[in-house]
């Protein structure tokens, strides 16, 4: 693991980029979110469009009210994921909600998982340290994972 400073957050060598969706929690995200023209805050203040009440009638009617259930519709708890190619030294940019540090480090890694283990780099939380995140992560990982603490 290799720890960069805010110097050299920018530099290349990483095609995933993980951040913390709270600018409170990381004052680097308002830089990156900058330079990909604002991408990530735009996408933060859209809404979903709600189901239409005439639908909602029709599938508790018909006893479908789990279809009304929708773990994904809870858009503040997701990832969002933004192509940064062009504009920044990475492929992919995710800012990752943050709650609790243990929490938000499982996060993290089952994004890093899910885009097939790229090298990445993880933008700390400013209350998280880098030696709990050494814990959660395989120690296997040397110039593919770096951290940059705030």
């Amino acid at each position: 693991m290799l720890t960069i400073n805010r110097a050299h957050a920018f530099s290349p060598g990483s095609d995933l980029w993980i951040l913390p969706a709270s600018a409170a929690q990381s004052p680097i995200a308002r830089r990156i979110d900058w330079y990909l023209n604002f991408q990530l805050s735009r996408a933060r203040m859209r809404k979903p469009h709600e189901i239409p009440v005439s639908v909602k009638k029709i599938l508790t009617e018909n006893k479908m009210d789990e279809l009304l259930q929708d773990p994904e519709r809870n858009e503040d708890a997701r990832p969002l994921a933004v192509m940064a190619i062009d504009r920044l030294p990475a492929n992919m940019v995710v800012e990752l909600p943050y709650a609790k540090s243990g929490e938000w480090i499982l996060n993290a890694k089952a994004v890093w998982e899910g885009f097939s283990k790229p090298r990445v780099r993880v933008f700390l939380p400013s209350d998280l340290e880098p030696a709990l995140l050494a814990k959660h992560w395989p120690a296997s990982l040397s110039d593919e994972f770096s951290i940059v603490s705030l």
